[in-house]
């Protein structure tokens, strides 16, 4: 007979919360001499989340249901399978977040223009091609876009930087103007349509990759504007 065995894991710690995605990325700002400003859906629990770490996201009053990521973690490791809970589009309408974009602008055009635009595009239903494109041609300063998409032609644009992994930088089916793979405890490498460049690291081990690409992504950031 097939037997299936499933892992019982006692819990007798304390569980932490953490921001996750978009807004790990702006929590990894909070060390560096960076204004970082979060905007993203209105979710009741994540923002009692966001608050408490110090940021202090943009958003309307239209509920959302964020992503929520658990990870079983031992000793520093996770260890265990990893559980996520997510809804389609964040259990928004396409009218909703067709909507919010437009907020978004309009909250953008009132205020300071940035030196920078972060798009953490994890293909979750924040933010369509349309948007990108716009966005892209809209703002002249330096874009840094986290994907999970595989064309990555709509991003072929001289401002724009895509950040991708390793397993997903096998599946592209195009390489943009300025791709950045990040390597794991190999360091990175920077690709354009002719050249190729790899920046090792340190001489160190990685152990827990969770939350990588978004401390990654925060410091590439931040690197580029000190040194402007």
């Amino acid at each position: 007979f097939p037997v299936t065995i499933v892992p019982v894991m006692l819990c007798q710690n304390k569980i932490i919360t953490k921001p996750g995605g978009v807004a790990n990325v702006a929590y990894q700002f909070k060390n560096t001499n960076t204004n970082a400003k979060l905007i993203c859906f209105y979710d009741r629990e994540a923002m009692k989340i966001f608050y408490k770490e110090g940021l202090d996201p943009f958003y309307t009053g239209v509920e959302a249901k964020l992503p929520i990521k658990r990870r079983f973690v031992e000793n520093g490791l996770q260890v265990g399978p990893r559980l996520d809970v997510e809804h389609k589009n964040c259990n928004l309408s396409d009218e909703s977040i067709e909507d919010y974009f437009q907020i978004t602008k309009n909250f953008i055009d009132k205020n300071d223009v940035p030196h920078a635009v972060i798009l953490s595009d994890y293909n979750k239903g924040f933010i369509t091609d349309r948007q990108i494109t716009d966005i892209c041609v809209e703002f002249l300063g330096p874009i840094f876009i986290d994907t999970k998409r595989r064309d990555l032609k709509k991003f072929g644009f001289k401002n724009v930087f895509v950040k991708i992994n390793e397993s997903e930088y096998r599946q592209i089916t195009s390489v943009p103007q300025n791709l950045i793979v990040t390597l794991g405890e190999r360091g990175a490498m920077l690709k354009s349509y002719k050249d190729e460049m790899i920046y090792p690291t340190r001489d160190f081990k990685v152990v827990d990759v969770c939350g990588a690409g978004d401390t990654f992504l925060a410091a590439l950031t931040a690197k580029y504007l000190f040194t402007k």
